[in-house]
């Protein structure tokens, strides 16, 4: 059996803008210029000059698909309520702000749990209907420049810290009728769960805009695209990316799409974290965890029943890796697909990416449980540059769904 795990790399190797810096700097660059008769294709908006300067890889992205761009119409409605979403959203604000231009990424989860990191050791800090910061707070201070919607009034004590006064609307009158109030807690969780959905519904927006229908069935057969054999015989893929990439190009085996996709709910947010694995869960912050988004939008569902189901041992499962940094926000993901795994293939760009995918493996699996990997399993990296022959014809052999077309 072969799977087949895809990251957002999947989607940059077929030169498609689908970074998160992509959808912030495009979805800005709309908020600020957009009119129905200067951008009425993708086209006018990817091959802008203002924009290609700040990012080449959308001018990479347009160059390649460029017929198609400038074929696809831009839908004004879309793209009104793409700007509805993101103007004004506390979360599209802060990750503007937090774009560093020399690296030219920013992760978005990272981020999320910085500020949720933030909100939950201020909520030990609530007193009353105000909260004090010390000298010492420099993070929290920045951060809550973008997330002060709950914040009436501030000022600052005699020793340099500031006292922050919150507004009434996320006050709790108790017990009900005294003249005793406290910050309602929930009101600002929910308020912080309500722009990130908002946020998401922009960046699937943004997706189907610029993104899905470059390989859609009317574009595919003149799409500038180089297809591996290698990829073909995969069983299942499981992938983390919100787009249908890889049905559009290959439309082979069961795509479990983990993290939703840009059709239904997708899941953006955190890892668990020590909170969850305490005898008392505290979930005053649960929402945003990824584990109980997958659960609530039930995006893991079908990947699930799969595993329940299907007789894999770990003598014949082939795993290879495509466009996923195995980043650590990922763990219990790669934990799995590695345990029933008896062969597994790490495809790498160039040679930074592939010591990268080194240091990731070795935070998730320690120093000794990466060697044991190395040593105990049929474990290789692979250029994706390099002739796919081999690998196609390995896969090809162990294919289910191959073989089972040859009876």
């Amino acid at each position: 059996m072969n799977i087949l795990l895809l990251g957002n790399g999947f989607d940059l190797y077929h030169n498609l803008p689908t970074r998160y810096i992509d959808f912030l700097h495009i979805a800005d660059f709309l908020t600020k210029n957009y009119t129905y008769d200067a951008y009425r294709t993708v086209g006018q908006v990817l091959s802008d000059l203002k924009l290609q300067e700040k990012n080449p890889f959308i001018k990479r992205c347009y160059e390649v698909h460029k017929v198609i761009y400038d074929d696809m119409s831009l839908e004004p409605g879309k793209v009104r309520e793409l700007i509805d979403y993101v103007k004004g959203n506390i979360w599209f604000e802060y990750f503007l702000s937090s774009l560093n231009d020399d690296v030219g990424w920013i992760d978005f989860e990272r981020e999320i749990a910085k500020v949720i990191h933030i909100f939950d050791n201020l909520s030990k800090k609530f007193n009353g209907t105000s909260f004090e910061l010390d000298l010492h707070s420099a993070e929290t201070f920045i951060i809550l420049k973008y997330f002060d919607f709950f914040v009436k009034s501030f000022k600052i004590q005699k020793d340099g810290a500031i006292l922050y006064n919150v507004k009434k609307e996320y006050q709790l009158n108790t017990p009900f009728g005294s003249d005793i109030y406290i910050i309602q807690e929930s009101l600002i969780i929910k308020r912080l769960f309500d722009q990130l959905e908002d946020f998401k519904a922009s960046l699937k927006m943004y997706l189907h805009l610029f993104a899905e229908k470059v390989f859609d069935k009317n574009n595919v057969k003149s799409s500038v695209v180089t297809r591996h054999d290698a990829l073909l015989y995969a069983d299942y893929i499981i992938t983390l990316n919100y787009t249908h990439t890889y049905e559009n190009l290959y439309v082979n085996g069961e795509v479990f799409h983990l993290h939703g996709d840009i059709d239904h709910q997708i899941v953006l947010g955190i890892n668990p974290d020590k909170y969850d694995d305490l005898e008392t869960i505290d979930t005053s912050f649960i929402a945003f965890k990824k584990y109980y988004q997958r659960i609530l939008y039930e995006t893991d569902t079908n990947y699930l029943l799969w595993k329940k189901e299907d007789p894999y041992t770990k003598d014949n499962v082939n795993l290879t890796v495509m466009g996923h940094s195995l980043d650590i926000t990922d763990r219990d993901i790669i934990l799995d697909l590695f345990e029933i795994s008896s062969k597994i293939t790490i495809l790498y760009h160039d040679e930074s990416a592939k010591k990268s995918y080194i240091e990731n493996l070795v935070k998730i699996f320690g120093r000794e449980g990466f060697e044991q990997i190395r040593n105990f399993k049929d474990f290789q990296f692979l250029s994706i540059d390099s002739n796919f022959k081999a690998s196609a014809e390995f896969l090809k052999s162990n294919s289910e769904t191959y073989i089972q077309s040859l009876t």
